[in-house]
């Protein structure tokens, strides 16, 4: 080898050992996920393959011809091949002696090693172990659903980066792509959620950050174990080869540079710990080294082997980081504010720690708090110290709570727009909290709305992305949302992050906290104050604390002498008492004392008032109409003195805070010194957009929109009516109707477009949908222009795309994506928009009591959604309208409060269940069981379309009817619908009641004690049973119609359907329950060998359905007893260990090898014997007798 006469670049070889430890860390990650899919595959072919007797000889090790191999061993050769992917290329040439066909039934690793390429290698930490291992199994298995271009990304990655740089040393922007890859394929939906990604993601981002390796870091990220294992390798007996990462070395004398290896011996002084290896071992390692030729620079990858899990030392700090919004899902958001919190925290100067213990405090007291105080104290700096809180700073306890953050800006215009906010909100659960994430994840219905239709309804994006999934979620976990400067997400035309949370706030999960931060705008305070319960901290009232930590301020960053900090004393007396006065000084201070001055720029200063969103400098000098000279001096300011109110970022311009705007437009303020007049601004835009629109024929939607808002905020009849003969003959449809309907809350422009639309001589059908869309997104300005302009509100909502549906998800579909026969009062009073439904009850009172397509009037809408204050409102109206279905239905959402107002008007009792579908109409049927319409008569060119005969359809539609009557199907009560969800609280209310459903029976016969049972409700059951559940009742099943129902709906009902006859145990040996046995075995229960109608007894179901707390803690609880479970029989002859074989189950196995050591000669009445059974087709649980 020739002689290396380089010395070692450290930084880059720094970055070479970060990326062999992100493989290695990256191996770890993947391992639950890896393994989990192999058991689950093995499983399989061991209910296949493994029925018989096991065999005794290693065929693959014996015989070279396949044809000698045993029945099992070739019968696994041939499911395996089953199992290879089309990118399998190395199946005809593996090498079978190299695998042991004995231990396939036993072993999910060398049942792996036929998928890798390289069998040869022996792998001493076990194949999952191995990236090249791990990657070969990936590529060539066919049960992982990875696109080609993912997993190829990571193999190359390893090979130019690892497996082929012989030049071991890595640039820093490679670093972050090599990382980039490995973070986005452990991210990945179906790798996040298992334990091994979750905790080695934030391991591998922690090293993607880290800039300097430390000892600290490799300590927390590395396995002392595994530092040993390799190092007693690379000392004593250095293997040829290392897996597949091939770190190959060869025996033999070598010559190298004495300078490199000083250079390299520095280095390792300076990276082992002393500890870990001793000077001795240490020495004994370098004599190894001149002893060995290194292939192609392998020297540095032998060197890396020794430090690959050997802690490093460096004196530099290991630094946390602040919190990251940052996430790879693919519904990723414009915008994060990583850098903007970073910025905060490092120019912050006091940390106002006493703030702390009063946040924690409120926090436990009431669910949501919001911090106010005006401009200048400091409050977005507490959120940036909160989300940059380091291990020991004393806002760490709310940085390990805090789930989300989000920054309203004034100046930017995305941090508003609530559609940013859900997506991150829901990128960073699912990154962060994968309990709560998979939920996300798992939702058909969440990922389409984060994909492409967030932004188009954002009130329907947060029920369908956050609420729905979430909302059956129990956790005693608290998970805090951060929202700094809420008053800046407040616009003038509405629909913004601001009234979205207004809105909603009451319906988020119990387990999510708000944080908010604003000024003490009195519209925020009421709204969120008042209206929402929210508990305000108000910063202000903090004087003395707030005079320390300007005292502490000073003392810090003042030049001031020692003399002078001694004896500090602020004259309070001169500071500026309000924000006006500050500002009011410093533009006299720039502008001069005169308004000549301040009127040079005033046309500037009104157009950016008017302007919605940060606007283009040039475009600003242009619709203000100044001059080159004036642009050229106001440039000059913008550089100096007006950067402490105007912000110039990328070309544009906006106020630096929404406070500053107020103070130039404040109304009280209209005869003073630097008054701006808003509506001037207005007139800017308008003269300017109607000025350079007059050659363009066509226009963009969303930019008329916007000319709109500024022409109709002009209130000048020559402007509008401008606007209108120039914009009607060019309006070719009414598509900016249903925009402005979404995206903007404002009479006035609402009302010109619809006399532009008038005037235009469009007959817009869209008017209907219009009023629908603003209702339904809280635009109550919008809706009220609307209603005035006498559009036709009453018919109802529809989708023709309901007619084309059936099953199980109908009703979930026309309650939240098709809102089937919705009134604008229905979806106001399910989403909980107080002020329109105030509005319409005024004018429209019957509205109240109409019902939609689904059977539900807005009362039962609201109770069922939560929104509290609209269910009060109408009870004040009209207290009859409580009715059993909204006591059921917010018990089983967990609307704890509704609940309690309900229980004043109405009980929660039985109901009926005779079998007979006695709420339909005679000679009706039911919508869910057929659809109407076939979906291909949606085609106005298809067969079915032309041959379609209306009068015919119309009648159909008069005979089927839509039920929300999940309820009456089940005959379930409300408490056992708050059992089955879990919700304590409301099952304690339900209970307090003298007449309570404590004995009502379900369709099945089951009792709400049995649904906590199936459930796996313990602590509900505890409860249930103190209150005085039986515990004897059996079951009966009352479903007698089940040729009337759906087939999807039916699956529904009895996927927790208890056995004909079958007792608590019954229940508790298929659910499982380890709380619920241990409560009944620490009461005295005794009742464990029951019967059912086929003669079952809950051993059977236990060895069926794999239940090995039941087995454990009842079935062998006593050795001696123990017999008399196993060899129960039902009506058929049959043992629990006929069961098991029937169902496969692997509990045979176990306990055969454990306990029984050899399986009983037990026939059936049949004289079928456990291996007859064994030989029969699987059945489920329910058919094992």
């Amino acid at each position: 080898m020739e002689t290396i006469i380089r010395h070692v670049d450290y930084q880059n070889f720094d970055n070479y050992i970060t990326i062999c430890l992100g493989l290695h860390l990256f191996t770890i990650g993947v391992y639950d996920f890896v393994v989990d899919k192999i058991k689950t595959e093995h499983n399989k072919l061991y209910t296949i393959c493994a029925s018989g007797t096991r065999t005794k000889r290693n065929c693959s090790k014996r015989f070279k011809m396949f044809k000698d191999w045993c029945q099992s061993c070739s019968k696994w050769k041939t499911e395996l091949k089953k199992l290879k992917s089309d990118e399998c290329r190395h199946w005809k040439i593996i090498n079978w002696s190299q695998l042991s066909s004995l231990d396939w039934p036993q072993s999910i690793d060398e049942m792996a090693k036929v998928f890798v390429k390289n069998t040869s290698i022996h792998y001493r930490d076990g194949v999952f172990y191995d990236i090249g291992a791990v990657m070969s199994i990936l590529t060539n298995m066919n049960i992982f659903a990875f696109d080609k271009i993912t997993l190829k990304d990571i193999i190359r990655i390893r090979n130019d980066y690892y497996g082929h740089n012989y030049r071991t040393s890595i640039y820093d922007a490679e670093k972050n792509i090599f990382f980039e890859k490995l973070l986005h394929f452990i991210r990945l939906p179906t790798v996040c959620g298992y334990q091994s990604a979750r905790k080695y993601t934030l391991a591998l981002e922690e090293l993607q950050n880290t800039e300097h390796l430390s000892q600290k870091l490799l300590k927390k990220l590395l396995d002392k174990n595994c530092l040993n294992n390799v190092r007693d390798v690379l000392l004593h007996n250095v293997q040829r080869y290392v897996s597949l990462e091939k770190a190959i070395v060869s025996q033999d004398e070598m010559t190298g540079n004495n300078k490199i290896y000083a250079d390299f011996k520095s280095r390792l002084d300076k990276f082992i710990v002393l500890e870990e290896i001793t000077e001795g071992r240490r020495k004994y390692f370098f004599e190894i080294l001149t002893k060995f030729k290194i292939r192609n620079n392998h020297l540095f990858r032998l060197l890396l082997f020794t430090t690959l899990f050997v802690v490093l030392m460096r004196p530099t700090a290991d630094q946390t980081g602040c919190m990251s919004m940052r996430f790879q899902h693919h519904w990723m958001s414009t915008i994060d504010f990583d850098f903007y919190i970073r910025e905060l925290n490092s120019s912050s100067i006091i940390e106002r720690v006493w703030l702390e213990p009063l946040l924690i405090s409120a926090l436990k007291t009431q669910t949501h708090v919001l911090l106010s105080a005006h401009l200048g104290y400091g409050k977005t700096t507490i959120v940036s110290q909160i989300l940059c809180a380091e291990v020991y700073s004393p806002w760490h306890h709310l940085r390990t709570m805090a789930v989300a953050y989000h920054m309203c800006r004034f100046n930017h215009k995305d941090s508003i727009l609530s559609d940013i906010f859900i997506r991150n909100l829901a990128g960073n659960i699912v990154k962060d909290v994968p309990e709560l994430g998979n939920a996300i994840l798992a939702d058909v219905y969440a990922i389409d709305y984060l994909d492409f239709k967030c932004d188009k309804d954002t009130f329907s994006c947060l029920e369908i992305v956050i609420f729905a999934p979430l909302k059956h979620i129990q956790t005693d976990k608290k998970y805090l949302i951060i929202t700094d400067a809420l008053d800046e997400c407040d616009t003038p035309m509405g629909n913004d992050l601001y009234d979205l949370l207004s809105k909603k706030l009451s319906d988020f999960p119990s387990f999510f906290q708000f944080l908010f931060t604003s000024r003490k705008i009195h519209r925020v305070l009421y709204e969120f104050k008042t209206l929402q319960n929210v508990m305000e901290i108000d910063l202000e009232s903090y004087t003395e604390r707030n005079i320390l930590d300007a005292q502490r301020f000073i003392e810090i960053t003042s030049n001031l002498t020692e003399e002078i900090k001694t004896n500090i004393s602020c004259d309070l007396s001169k500071v500026h008492k309000t924000l006006e006065n500050i500002y009011h000084i410093n533009l006299k201070r720039i502008l001069g004392t005169t308004s000549t001055t301040f009127d040079d720029w005033n046309a500037l200063f009104e157009v950016l008032c008017a302007a919605a969103n940060p606007i283009d400098l040039n475009e600003l000098f242009l619709i203000a109409g100044l001059d080159d000279d004036k642009r050229r001096t106001f440039s000059i300011l913008l550089g100096n003195e007006l950067s402490h109110f105007l912000e110039h970022s990328n070309g544009k311009l906006s106020f630096q805070h929404k406070a500053f705007k107020e103070f130039l437009t404040k109304d009280s303020r209209k005869h003073m010194l630097f008054y701006t007049n808003e509506t001037k601004g207005h007139k800017h835009f308008s003269n300017y957009y109607l000025h350079i629109n007059t050659s363009q024929n066509q226009i963009d939607t969303k930019v008329l929109l916007d000319i709109a808002y500024h022409v109709a905020l002009t209130y000048n009849k020559q402007i509008v009516n401008e606007f209108l003969q120039f914009y009607c003959a060019r309006l070719k449809d009414c598509e900016i109707l249903n925009i402005m309907a979404r995206d903007v809350n404002c009479y006035d422009t609402a009302n010109l477009v619809i006399h532009l639309i008038n005037k235009s001589g469009l007959i817009s059908s869209n008017m209907a949908s219009a009023a629908f869309i603003s209702s339904a997104n809280g635009n109550h300005k919008t809706l009220r222009a609307l209603l005035e302009n006498n559009v036709y509100f009453k018919s109802k909502y529809n989708h023709v795309v309901e007619h084309t549906m059936k099953g199980a998800e109908l009703v979930h579909m026309c309650k939240f994506v098709f809102f089937c026969g919705y009134s604008i009062f229905q979806i106001a009073a399910q989403r909980g928009y107080v002020e329109i439904v105030d509005y319409l009850l005024k004018k429209y009172p019957y509205m109240l009591y109409e019902q939609n397509s689904i059977r539900l009037n807005a009362f039962q809408l609201a109770a069922e959604n939560g929104q509290t204050n609209i269910v009060k409102l109408f009870l004040d109206i009209n207290s009859s309208l409580a009715d059993p279905h909204s006591l059921y239905y917010a018990s089983q959402q967990g609307h704890d409060e509704i609940v309690s107002l309900l229980l004043n008007y109405v009980n929660d009792t039985c109901l009926p269940c005779n079998g007979s579908m006695y709420w339909l109409l005679t000679l009706s049927i039911r919508k869910q069981i057929d659809v109407t319409l076939p979906v291909e008569a949606l085609d106005t060119n298809s067969f079915y379309f032309r041959s379609l005969d209306i009068i015919q359809f119309d009648e159909m539609r008069r005979n089927i009817i839509l039920l929300d009557d999940r309820r009456l199907l089940t005959c379930e009560s409300a408490l056992n619908a708050a059992v089955r969800k879990g919700h304590l609280r409301i099952v304690k209310l339900l209970l307090e009641e003298e007449v309570n459903a404590l004995h009502c029976t379900m369709f099945d016969g089951s009792t709400s004690l049995m649904t906590a049972a199936k459930f796996d409700q313990a602590e509900l059951f505890r409860y249930l049973h103190d209150y005085g559940g039986n515990l004897s009742c059996r079951c009966k099943n009352n479903l007698s119609y089940e040729d009337k129902i759906e087939k999807t709906e039916l699956a529904l009902l009895k996927e927790k359907k208890c056995p004909e006859n079958g007792s608590l145990a019954h229940l508790l040996a298929i659910y499982n329950s380890y709380g619920i046995i241990k409560h009944l075995l620490n009461t005295g229960f005794y009742h464990w060998e029951t019967n059912d109608t086929n003669g079952l007894t809950p051993s059977h179901y236990a060895f069926c359905c794999n239940s090995n707390n039941f087995i454990k803690l009842v079935v062998f609880a006593d050795k001696d007893t123990a017999h008399l479970y196993l060899n129960s029989k039902s009506n058929n002859g049959s043992t629990p260990y006929h069961s098991a074989a029937v169902c496969r189950s692997l509990i045979l196995s176990h306990y055969v090898d454990t306990s029984v050591k050899t399986l009983p000669d037990k026939v059936d009445n049949n004289n079928r014997s456990i291996l007859h059974y064994g030989l029969m087709q699987p059945v489920s649980q329910e058919d094992t007798n």
